[in-house]
């Protein structure tokens, strides 16, 4: 067979360089946009190492597999399937009828769909175990490739063995499908066969083909008859199966080995996986390589979600999902260390960014540029830049240059004290329109004329706080300084200085910012702790903007943009001057934001509407003429499974649940199935239950309980919300159908009637009444001496304990607290209560010495002090009134992971009693003094919380005493 070599592959390979890759998703990934990088291994929230299939089924879920088993990520968590037959997953593929199809190293093959595992291993007829790759037909055949042959499944799950001798006993490495039915693939000693109508209609040995040994082999779904060749090298072959020729094309990959991907996209980009990192063949012919990625070696396979994000799994370094963001790192991307940026302007086409250690210049491709300015301004703190209308920069310094200025040819003058200027420490400084410099310093304000000082206030001049951070030219030459304390300073041309202080309306006398708006005749004000504007030199405050801490203000079109201490906000104009806050937009770090804004800085806004923010770490960019969302794809929303007292049952869209009279606990497992930045609002609500809609967030989105439903029919809503215009995005329910019991139909009411009319019957109920009363009265008083017993118990633990009085007592109310905002029953919270006073009872048994040691503990001692748990569990383990009692004890130091003690108990395999107790007495413990430490402050103890959640802890419970400390239920410790 011919060997073609590409015509591009010249271009290409001059094209090719090592430049970094920064981009959104789909086909704006090569275009330099905004994008955030995750990847998820072991430290990241992927509980394994390593990845090597990944897939999205049609209801959102992402599947993963590896050796270590199956995963289902929901865009929160990752979740093991645990099946019997879901080891060592090495294939994963997702038919048309949103089944999973599963293939391991060792078992074989099995399909999940609604919850059940179907496995085709041992006894199936299948000769080897290891199933390699999985596709389907255009008939709804289910083909996949083992050590030992090719099999297919039909559509009534019967197992088939292509008898063909060409692969009946090769090594299928790779299956794919093109949208006409038509199947490519190839064997582990580089054959290639071509499979239509279940039967072999092409095959190629491996010594025909003029190219190295093939690793992997691709069809492209987006036109028909186009199959990629990836090989051990760095050369992938094209060939078009439609042609006569069955001509061979090749271009390199340049430093890619071992092609283990090719996935054409729609947009017309080529992604490339290998064994040494990614690559793209963008529309336009460039090869670009995924640099900074975090992920650059065994890439075994990628996919694009239904979101347009790009996901990649690699067999060492776990799973890497590439998502849009609307901000840009322009320092990342240049390659600079974090640092806190000041000041940026724009000087020919070249960045120039002002930090507290000298001058950065990046040229248009994000290169770093050195020249005379860098390096005279070397450890130079730099407060300002700015360009003026004579094509000349000016550098605001603290140094002895003052206020520096270079022409185009970097030729340099400072004006400093030396030449009349009120202070070396220069923070602004305005081209004025008459062509005069204005400067603000801490000395107070300086007017420049042809390099020279011309006119100067200071506070003999009544600027009594001469510290001035902003400076802005108003009507008729008039100078509005804004000073570090003492408000604003009105400068008039005639020498007449008017000061605007908080007696004349100001929230604070720091004013940041001073801006004049482009289409009206005030102006704003960022203060110390407020927005607000200046009309007619009479202050008006903005009363009701979210945010306090503020740095400065932007204005593009109708909005207005509001860079702050916590991030960024964006409303309409007419709202903030209106002082309408109701509909802004906030930008944090959840949404991509890469750091927060300098305090007292200078960003930039370009004349493309390109806002350049001078942040704590670095500079980024967003477009402020594209800051609406154009995702218009409905957000993906599932409901598979729901529990009902304790079971679980999972369920298929549109089904109706019926429910029996005796259900006293409904919980329903909701998903809202979205990778994008942005936390998208959820409302849910139970029509027939609820009085009102329920508001939350995806992130935050937690299983959803009902309790004690009374018989009749309820329909459960789940909506997803569109966070630009707070529009319905995509909503899902389902009907409940819960039976009656016989008390809440007519015919109880009607028996009801003729029991009143029977007199007999009315006396025994009277009797009824009055022997329920004592024995509810015998209950209490039972009740209440078993509590009065515990609360003695747990008085004694304490006391044996010399740190921790108390301890038991807080435990069980905190875990009171949680298991009534989880939303337990009352019955089920006292019984919680009960279980927490004596979890620690084990330690009566402990000798002092040990129990109350100051030192820390050696191997025997602690090991005396573990076996608590034990001797707790002995001794409350035979009242059998209360036999939960004992858990607690038993229990309360297993951790979720499994790494606790006595048992070694994971997740679920701890009873919910003592996940709450384990929250709980963690939270008391750290904050209370022991003998061998003292107690941690409530901001530490938080910050442990959450190190903890999803690994020591049930981050569910750790989430709800995270809510109940913010609401000061929980007493700060």
């Amino acid at each position: 067979m011919k060997r073609f070599l590409f015509l591009l592959f010249a271009v290409l390979i001059s094209s090719y360089t090592a430049s970094i890759l920064f981009a959104d998703v789909s086909n704006n990934i090569i275009s330099g946009k905004g994008y955030s990088c995750s990847l998820y291994n072991v430290n990241e929230g992927y509980p394994v190492s390593g990845a090597r299939a990944i897939v999205q089924t049609s209801d959102g879920f992402i599947w993963i597999g590896d050796y270590s088993g199956l995963f289902r990520f929901d865009g929160r968590k990752f979740e093991i399937m645990r099946a019997e037959n879901l080891t060592s997953v090495i294939s994963l593929f997702a038919d048309t009828q949103n089944r999973l199809w599963i293939g391991s190293n060792d078992r074989g093959l099995a399909m999940y769909q609604n919850g059940n595992f179907t496995s085709w291993g041992k006894d199936s007829g299948i000769k080897s175990f290891s199933v390699k790759t999985i596709t389907e037909d255009n008939n709804g055949n289910i083909i996949f490739g083992t050590r030992k042959g090719l099999y297919y499944i039909d559509k009534s799950l019967n197992l088939h063995e292509f008898k063909d001798e060409r692969v009946s006993s090769q090594y299928i490495r790779n299956l794919d499908c093109d949208p006409n039915g038509r199947i490519a693939g190839n064997t582990s000693n580089g054959d290639i066969f071509i499979i239509q109508d279940l039967s072999i209609t092409n095959y190629f040995k491996a010594s025909e083909l003029d190219i190295p040994k093939v690793r992997s082999i691709f069809l492209d779904k987006n036109k028909t008859g186009k199959i990629y060749i990836g090989t051990v090298k760095n050369i992938i072959g094209i060939m078009d199966l439609d042609s006569k020729e069955k001509e061979l094309n090749t271009f390199s990959t340049g430093e890619l080995r071992n092609i283990n991907k090719v996935y054409p996209e729609q947009a017309g980009n080529l992604w490339i996986c290998a064994d040494n990192g990614i690559e793209c063949l963008t529309k336009d012919g460039d090869l670009v390589k995924l640099h900074n990625s975090q992920m650059d070696n065994s890439v075994e396979n990628m996919m694009i979600d239904y979101e347009s994000n790009l996901w990649f799994v690699s067999s060492r370094q776990g799973v890497m999902k590439i998502v849009e963001n609307p901000f840009n790192n322009i320092s990342q991307r240049a390659g600079l260390s974090n640092f806190v940026v000041n000041a940026i302007a724009k000087y020919h086409d070249n960045l120039y960014i002002g930090t507290d250690t000298g001058l950065h210049i990046l040229d248009k491709n994000n290169q770093i540029i050195e020249n005379k300015l860098t390096s005279a301004l070397a450890k130079t703190r730099i407060r300002s830049i700015s360009v003026d209308s004579k094509d000349n920069i000016w550098i605001c310094t603290f140094s002895n240059y003052g206020l520096l200025k270079s022409d185009s040819n970097f030729n340099i003058t400072s004006i400093n004290t030396d030449k009349g200027l009120c202070s070396n420490r220069v923070r602004s400084m305005i081209e004025m329109s008459n062509g005069n410099i204005a400067v603000a310093s801490d000395g107070g304000v300086n007017i420049i004329k042809d390099d020279k000082v011309i006119a100067k206030h200071t506070s003999e001049d009544g600027l009594f706080n001469n510290s001035i951070l902003s400076i802005c030219e108003g009507k008729d030459g008039v100078i509005y300084a804004g000073s570090d304390g003492g408000g604003i300073y009105i400068i008039h041309p005639t020498g007449i200085i008017i000061n605007l202080t908080e007696e004349n309306g100001l929230k604070s006398g720091v004013i940041l910012q001073i801006k004049k708006d482009p289409d009206q005749p005030i102006y704003w004000l960022i203060t110390g702790n407020s927005i607000s504007y200046l009309s007619d030199d009479v202050i008006h405050n903005i009363t009701n903007f979210p945010y306090h801490n503020n740095f400065d203000i932007f204005f593009s079109g109708d909005k207005s943009w509001i860079l702050g201490g916590n991030g960024i906000y964006t409303l309409n104009k007419t709202d903030l001057y209106n002082n309408n806050l109701d509909n802004y937009k906030y930008y944090g770090i959840n949404d991509g934001l890469p750091s927060y804004a300098t305090a007292n800085s200078k960003s930039l806004l370009d004349s493309d509407k390109m806002l350049y923010v001078a942040g704590a770490s670095g500079v980024f960019t967003i477009s402020l003429n594209a800051n609406k969302n154009t995702k218009t794809n409905p957000v993906r929303l599932s409901i598979p499974q729901i529990i009902i007292d304790g079971e679980r049952y999972f369920i298929s869209p549109g089904e109706k649940i019926k429910i029996q009279k005796q259900c006293h606990r409904l919980t329903m497992n909701c998903y809202v199935l979205s990778n994008i930045l942005k936390d998208q609002k959820v409302e849910y609500n139970l029509e027939g239950f609820d009085t009102q809609t329920n508001t939350t967030t995806r992130t935050k989105l937690s299983p959803i309980t009902y309790t004690n439903l009374q018989g009749g029919k309820y329909v459960f809503h789940l909506i997803a919300k569109n966070n630009e215009t707070n529009t319905k995005n995509n909503e899902i329910e389902f009907t409940i159908i819960k039976k009656k019991k016989f008390i809440e139909t007519v015919w109880f009411f009607i028996s009801m009637l003729a029991t009143i009319m029977l007199i007999s019957l009315l006396a025994a109920y009277i009797f009824y009444r009055i022997k329920t009363k004592r024995l509810r009265d015998k209950e209490a008083r039972d009740k209440m001496l078993l509590q009065q017993v515990i609360a003695a118990f747990s008085k004694t633990i304490d006391y044996k304990d010399n740190y921790t009085v108390g301890h038991s007592v807080r435990v069980a109310k905190y875990t009171a607290l949680i298991a009534k905002r989880m939303g337990f029953s009352k019955e089920e919270i006292e019984k919680f209560y009960n279980i927490a006073m004596l979890h620690d009872v084990g330690k009566l048994i402990i000798p002092d010495e040990i129990l109350n040691k100051k030192e820390q503990l050696n191997d025997d001692e602690y090991k005396v002090m573990k076996s608590h748990t034990e001797m707790g569990y002995d001794i409350l383990s035979n009242i059998n009134i209360f036999p939960d009692l004992a858990l607690g004890a038993e229990y309360h130091h297993e951790k979720i992971d499994g790494t606790g003690y006595p048992k070694g108990l994971k997740y679920e395999e701890i009873p919910i009693s003592v996940r709450i107790i384990s929250v709980a007495d963690t939270y008391d413990a750290m904050g209370s003094t022991r003998s061998y430490r003292k107690g941690m402050p409530t901001e530490a103890i938080i910050e442990e919380l959450k190190k903890a959640s999803g690994t020591q802890l049930d981050p569910e419970i750790v989430n709800c005493i995270l809510d109940l400390i913010k609401e000061g239920k929980i007493p700060i410790l």
